[in-house]
């Protein structure tokens, strides 16, 4: 190949002079046109380097779409300092190349999600530990206050109150100080088997239900069946109105 740019095809700044006519002028670009196709063809690998291009020489709008794909690229060439801000987003990445081993811990923040529901995270949502659930309907469900001891629980058979976290059956666990029986369970609100709104279910050291000791019956609408304590003894409406007409239970003392 000849020293000077066009010397592969004879073309020589001296028969640039000769051109005279239009003939001559269009020979002379498709010579042109030919030394160039040939000079890409020629180069050799790694002939072009880094060095040899002017910084934003290639940007985005000179590559071909499609000409450079990841069999190309070295690993570690591209880094985040690389990278224009928003040059990639949403349509750029394919589907399931991004999975969380390539994903570093704690680099997405809350303020990136978006979720318009959890089940677009996963089926399971495991252990929630912190937060507030408000505005959801919950179905299908047990909801309980703790996992052991002492605890209310609300399942498809009513609102549970629990003394203990272990049951058994009558005649394994006997009566006495220190000890329990049945399932653990001590009363029902809402109790569904049996229909009742509040249900005692097992004996306790304490009373079953407490009402407050009051020094006059109640001076507020009232309606037949309500109770009331008054001066320590137990008494029912049995008229109703405002206020309603309040009789001592049975005989009391």
């Amino acid at each position: 190949m000849a020293t000077n740019r066009f010397g592969a095809l004879n073309i020589l700044p001296s028969n640039i002079r000769d051109i005279t006519d239009i003939e001559d002028v269009k020979r002379f670009l498709e010579d042109l046109v030919s030394s160039l196709n040939m000079g890409i063809a020629r180069l050799d690998d790694n002939v072009i380097e880094s060095h040899h291009l002017s910084e934003n020489a290639v940007t985005n709008v000179t590559i071909a779409y499609g000409a450079v794909t990841g069999d190309e690229i070295a690993s570690n060439t591209i880094t985040a300092q690389n990278i224009a801000n928003l040059t990639i987003t949403g349509d750029k990445i394919a589907n399931y190349t991004l999975t969380g081993i390539k994903i570093a811990d704690s680099s997405i923040g809350e303020e990136k999600l978006s979720i318009s529901q959890l089940s677009d995270i996963s089926s399971d949502l495991g252990t929630i530990t912190d937060g507030l659930v408000s505005g959801v309907t919950i179905t299908n469900s047990v909801i309980r206050t703790k996992d052991y001891d002492r605890r209310v629980q609300i399942d498809s058979s009513g609102i549970k109150l629990f003394s203990e976290a272990v049951g058994g059956k009558y005649g394994s666990f006997k009566y006495g100080v220190g000890t329990k029986y049945g399932m653990g369970i001590f009363a029902y609100l809402y109790y569904v088997d049996k229909g009742i709104p509040f249900y005692i279910e097992a004996e306790q050291p304490v009373a079953d239900m407490h009402l407050y000791n009051r020094t006059s019956t109640p001076s507020g609408a009232a309606e037949i069946g309500d109770l009331a304590v008054v001066n320590g003894k137990l008494m029912i409406c049995t008229t109703a109105g405002t206020p309603g007409t309040w009789t001592v239970v049975g005989t009391q003392s």
